[in-house]
């Protein structure tokens, strides 16, 4: 991953996967690496780039006392607790079975959100989006769901029914009642946890969306998915999606296709997937910003970087050719 910053420095934070390699996640996770800043599992920035490439180079954050001594705030929210959450994630994910799979997502993650997520990739063939460039935000979601195989991680998060509760009537397994957080520092097996804590979806860099590749150009038809090649039949040519193999989104797939494809027929879903919305939305944006705005940012992007711009012999902006030969594609208008 490359983020992995705090919202409240406690408990809500948000990670963004730049790993394309399950394999690479697999190892991370079972091994129990440490950060050492040689960019293999580690995130890149964190805290608001307080932490990166695995080294604290700005407290800004002030101490905290952690068993009577005085640490980095940002430092040990990153390695001690945001980052062992998503290990633990990652661990049970592909240490599950298939039947903990289904009856434990909603323990780890909002459901409605992932299948969502990956309904929308899946019809806007979002070829980037699908291991690296996802942003997992973890946070309260406000129902409290009874954890069925506590982790030490999350300890922080749990919390212990304070009398009876009842399942909501209306939500299967959502449980009303009063809870207070736990004060276990360690798993008690005689005790049942419960938490309102699990990860949900954050739109991050969707520039590889409706087939076109980082360039902007269409390289794609419509209707390409994450089982099919770059060459139709031919597997070296290597998938259409980036981290097509990732474990998460194939089992996400293959265990809740009917929560994925009832996202499709959903009346509320008929503008989110309707191209003439789509491209009224588009020239709706486009039509914010005038022709001298146009014209600036031309010149800036393309033009400049062609030229490479100096200023009293002195060169202000670094030459490169690929982005006025490559990229400059218009305002694709249909």
């Amino acid at each position: 991953m490359s983020y992995l910053f705090p919202i409240d420095y406690v408990t809500e934070w948000a990670a963004l996967n730049d790993n394309n390699e399950p394999i690479n996640m697999r190892y991370w996770s079972l091994t129990k690496e440490k950060f050492d800043g040689d960019h293999s599992f580690e995130m890149r920035y964190a805290c608001q780039g307080n932490y990166r490439d695995g080294k604290l180079v700005n407290d800004t954050h002030g101490k905290i006392t952690v068993n009577g001594e005085q640490v980095s705030k940002d430092k040990y929210q990153v390695e001690t607790i945001n980052t062992e959450v998503w290990r633990a994630f990652y661990t049970w994910l592909i240490t599950s079975t298939d039947e903990q799979f289904v009856n434990e997502l909603e323990e780890w993650c909002v459901k409605s959100s992932v299948a969502f997520f990956y309904a929308f990739t899946h019809y806007y063939t979002m070829m980037d989006n699908r291991a690296k460039n996802t942003f997992w935000h973890f946070a309260k979601t406000g129902k409290y769901r009874r954890v069925s195989r506590p982790v030490e991680a999350l300890l922080h998060v749990y919390e212990e029914a304070q009398g009876a509760v009842t399942e909501d009537p209306q939500y299967a397994g959502v449980w009303n009642g009063t809870f207070a957080p736990t004060t276990d520092t360690s798993i008690n097996s005689q005790k049942t946890y419960y938490t309102q804590y699990a990860f949900d979806m954050w739109v991050y860099d969707t520039d590889t969306a409706l087939g076109i590749d980082n360039n902007g150009e269409l390289v794609f038809p419509y209707g390409k998915e994450d089982e099919d090649f770059r060459i139709d039949g031919d597997p070296s040519s290597s998938y259409v999606f980036n981290g097509a193999g990732s474990i998460f989104w194939r089992r996400l797939r293959d265990n809740f296709t009917e929560a994925i494809r009832s996202i499709f027929t959903g009346n509320r879903m008929n503008e989110c997937f309707n191209a003439d919305t789509l491209i009224e939305e588009f020239d709706k944006y486009q039509s914010c910003f005038p022709e001298a705005i146009w014209r600036l940012d031309v010149e800036r992007k393309y033009i400049r970087s062609f030229t490479g711009d100096t200023e009293n012999g002195t060169a202000i902006t670094t030459k490169e050719t690929r982005f006025l030969r490559d990229m400059m594609q218009g305002r694709k208008k249909y």
